[in-house]
Parts: structure tokens; sequence; C-alpha cells
């Protein structure tokens, strides 16, 4: 098992097959010189990614000082996969990233949909879960968001798995999901250098069962470096439906509240919002508020939300690129990592009085 965090030359090729799907150019790539301008990168930045879109039959070299053939395929490859998406819940549906996801495999031959069960409704229960991928027979399966014992058992069944997402580090499994770590630490060190010392995170139950994750660990290691003592205040535990959530949000105002709550999802944002509203309370004015993932519906909002972003495209991308290889027998397990980044929004500002 290795960890990666998507190179420079990973990006350029991720933006140069978005290019060449798109039919952007005609039979031919533009030369290296070019590109490397268009794009401001060098030529060895370009070369490596040209050589990776050769190796994945998009490109073909005509030679020294001649202009690559674009290759792109014709019809659906003789190798290609049945492929399931196994969503961690119903509204996983509806995400841009899913579809654009089913899109490219179905581009690149491969056929793909989603399972018409989620994870919630097999209750992430092993069993469960076995019994319907019986049912459901598969090339290969993909879970998003899947909790840590449900990944190591499928780390040691005889059924391909790409996990996207989840409890998958230290798991010897093809996955992939963005570097949330160092930006969360910065959402943390934002906080207090604004004077907060009462932080708490929502997250889901398979986050903090039977043991807090890695990014959970990492929250409440970089409190307890500014001397913060940690305890379930800081890590509220509730369970996974609309009822408890709401539930705890009000045992976590009832007293001595929150100056600032961390939110690991954009739906949890909402809820959380509507909710505090319907007491009076309001961000940053109240209690500041920090979403851990990104949601279109933010370019809507003011004040801006402060959130931790990342971007599909590499996701999408570097999928679609290790089931191709897979599709021809190169299984590798590997563990792989996009880029995330903090955005200081207007939800958070200093401790109200």
């Amino acid at each position: 098992m290795s960890l990666s965090i998507l190179s420079p030359s990973d990006q350029v090729a991720v933006h140069l097959r978005e290019q060449l799907l798109a039919s952007r150019w005609g039979q031919v790539l533009p030369g290296t010189p070019t590109l490397a301008v268009e794009l401001g990168v060098d030529r060895k930045t370009i070369m490596a990614a040209l050589n990776q879109l050769e190796e994945e039959g998009l490109l073909k070299s005509q030679g020294a000082g001649r202009p690559r053939l674009i290759t792109l395929p014709k019809t659906k490859i003789s190798n290609a996969l049945k492929i399931r998406i196994l969503p961690y819940e119903l509204a996983d549906q509806h995400r841009p990233f899913v579809h654009s996801l089913i899109n490219q495999l179905e581009e690149n031959g491969h056929s793909a949909r989603l399972s018409n069960k989620t994870l919630l409704d097999l209750r992430m229960d092993v069993d469960r879960i076995s019994r319907y991928m019986e049912k459901e027979p598969a090339d290969l399966w993909m879970p998003l968001a899947a909790s840590r014992d449900v990944l190591e058992w499928l780390s040691v069944q005889d059924v391909a798995t790409f996990a996207i997402f989840g409890r998958r580090r230290q798991v010897s499994l093809a996955s992939i999901g963005p570097d949330k770590g160092p930006a969360l630490i910065e959402a943390v060190q934002h906080l207090i250098g604004l004077g907060h010392r009462r932080i708490a995170y929502m997250v889901r139950e398979e986050r903090r069962k039977p043991s807090p994750g890695y990014i959970e660990r990492l929250y409440l290691s970089e409190l307890q470096a500014h001397g913060i003592a940690t305890s379930q205040f800081n890590l509220p535990d509730w369970e996974d439906n609309t009822e408890s959530f709401n539930s705890c949000i009000d045992r976590l105002f009832q007293h001595t509240p929150p100056t600032a709550l961390l939110l690991d999802e954009s739906e949890f944002f909402f809820a959380a919002s509507h909710r505090l509203a319907q007491s009076g309370i309001s961000a940053p004015r109240d209690v500041s508020l920090i979403c851990q993932d990104y949601s279109a519906a933010f370019e809507w909002c003011q004040p801006q939300v402060s959130h931790i972003n990342w971007f599909a495209e590499p996701l999408v991308e570097r999928t679609v690129k290790w089931v191709n290889q897979f599709s021809r027998g190169k299984n590798q397990r590997e563990v792989m990592f996009t880029e995330a980044s903090f955005i200081e929004g207007g939800t958070t500002g200093p401790v109200p009085r």
C-alpha cells in the first residue's frame, strides 16, 4: 500500500484528458512548447503528462519533432467492466461528481451505474452487504464513504473494489479521496486565532466509532496542542438521523454553548444553520460555523460560507485512469489523495461576548 497526492504532471494529464474527451483539438495535439506556455508549467511536466496519456491510449507518438496523434476510443473496449457504485445514502445519486464519474466511465467503454441499495440501507453491515453483492454481480464495486469495518472486510474478499472516501487510511485497498487533514488543521488554527476555545465538530457515527478516525484525531490533537482539554463536547455523540442531529444541536447550545461549530457535510451545515436560526442564533454574530465540505449552494450565500474546498475533476479523472488500468490487468492497491484547501468566509469571526 502507498500514499500519493496528485502530482503536477497528473494534474496536467487530468486537464488534457478532459480537453481531449471534449474534442477540443482535431486529429493532432499542439506541441509541447505551446502547451507549456498555455498551462504555465515546464516542458518536463508536460512531457510526463503526455507520456501518461500515451500509455492510456489517448495519444500516439509520431516521432521526435512531430505532433502526437489523438486516438480517442471509437467503440467500447473489449475489456469493458461492469461497475456498481454503492452509495452511502440516497442523496448521493444527486451529487454532480457521481454523474461525472458515471459519464466518464461510460465514455471509456465501461458499464457503470448506482446500485439500488445504499450503505445506510444495508446498515453498514458486512453480512447484509455480502448478501446484496452476491445478488448484484459486478466486475468492480465502488463504495462511497464506507466505514472502516466495511473497508477492512472488502480488502480481504475475492471481489474487486475501489473505494471513494471513507475511513480508508491504512487499509490495503485501492481508494481515493481529498486529503482534508492540512485544511482542517488550518481551519482549527484560524478559529483558535480568533479566540475560540469551545469548539465542537459534528461528524457521522462511523467517523467516531469504535474510535475517532484520522481526521477527527487530527482535530482533537490540534486542540490539545493549544492547551484545550478535549472531551465528548468537542466530538459530540448522536445517531445518524435528523431527530438525533437536531437534539444534539439543542443540547450543545443549552447551557455552555460552543463558540465555534465544525460540520462535516454541507447538509449538516444547512440543517444546523436552520436549527440555530429558530433560536435566534446566527453566524458569525453568535457562533462561528465552518463546513468541512463544499456545496454549490455556498455560491448563493451571503456572507460566504467558511469551508474546506476540494475539486471533483481530479478525483474523477484519477478514478477513471485506475479503472482503465485495472481493466488491463493492473490491480494496484494504492491509497490516493487529491488536494483540499480551507476557504475563509464570512461565517467565522471573533468569539462573541
